[in-house]
């Protein structure tokens, strides 16, 4: 009996369509209890603990505003920084930096189309949090060559995850996170207890730029 078969046979509840919405409302939380984690995270270290996660469906609905990530906050500089937040349930030793959201019709990855100022890549079993300005990313990806490809991130043939319930025909580059951190500067942070948050820290004397901007 194959997989259709069964699922015709337990009833309406149960098939293709069930197992996707199922896979779909799981991405859903594992996405929501992670970006709570990271959004804790970054109102601890913002201005004034400043930290605006962008809500959907709502005014970031649109195609264009959501290329600039998924919130923003101030450094102590006051500079505006946005944020492209990744979550995944499992931890690697490796960041999927997604080149197609949908191969099949052409539709291209956030890490093509996004615009954020930086990515925060959290992994929940371990509950660390990887941060990198995503300019300098792209750049590093696409404009510096490698040492026997046209570009370095080529070093790292795009792949399909696979097993997506949801239809999802995503492919990306799998690129060693001890790669990101030795060239472009990636960082790695243990994220604290599950704690009420603590207040934000006291801006300094003078206006310091952030790690991110600091050669």
């Amino acid at each position: 009996m194959n997989y259709a078969d069964a699922d015709l046979r337990r009833g309406p509840g149960f098939g293709p369509g069930a197992r996707a919405r199922e896979s779909l409302r799981r991405s859903l939380r594992i996405e929501a209890e992670g970006k709570t984690r990271v959004q804790a995270f970054l109102k601890a270290h913002a201005l004034d603990g400043n930290f605006v996660l962008f809500e959907r469906p709502t005014w970031a609905e649109s195609e264009e505003f959501q290329l600039f990530g998924d919130g923003a906050f101030n450094a102590h500089n006051e500079v505006l920084w946005t944020v492209e937040i990744k979550i995944e349930q499992r931890s690697y030793p490796n960041l999927f930096l997604e080149t197609w959201s949908h191969k099949a019709r052409h539709t291209p990855g956030w890490f093509i189309t996004s615009k954020a100022h930086l990515l925060a890549h959290h992994f929940l079993d371990t509950d660390e949090l990887h941060m990198v300005n995503l300019d300098k990313l792209q750049t590093w990806a696409w404009e510096i060559p490698g040492p026997s490809y046209a570009y370095r991130v080529d070093a790292y043939p795009e792949k399909c995850p696979g097993n997506d319930e949801q239809g999802n025909d995503g492919w990306g580059r799998c690129v060693p996170i001890a790669v990101l951190t030795a060239e472009v500067g990636l960082r790695t942070f243990v994220m604290p207890p599950k704690v009420p948050r603590a207040a934000p820290a006291p801006a300094p004397s003078a206006p310091q730029a952030p790690w991110w901007e600091r050669p």
